[in-house]
């Protein structure tokens, strides 16, 4: 039989000469799928990443100045 005849009923073969039941158009846009959809999901890990730097920084500071903050009312009311 022919690639064709076998292509009519739904069975394909790959480079290694394999039988495969999914159509090699199909495959290669599932694999294009999969890769955009890894690259979409690595850009959001990095952003997420870089936010999550800055509230990190930002949350570091935060305590710094509430522990100044609490340092100045204790001086004060020891002095009172």
């Amino acid at each position: 039989m022919s690639a064709e005849a076998f292509g009519k009923n739904g069975l394909f073969f790959d480079e290694l000469n394999k039988i495969r039941i999914l159509d090699p158009a199909v495959s290669q846009e599932t694999n294009e799928l999969k890769e955009e959809c890894k690259e979409f999901v690595d850009s959001n890990v990095n952003e997420m990443l870089l936010i999550y730097s800055r509230l990190r920084i930002q949350y570091e500071s935060l305590k710094k100045e509430e522990a100044d903050q609490n340092e100045l009312i204790e001086q004060f009311l020891l002095q009172n």
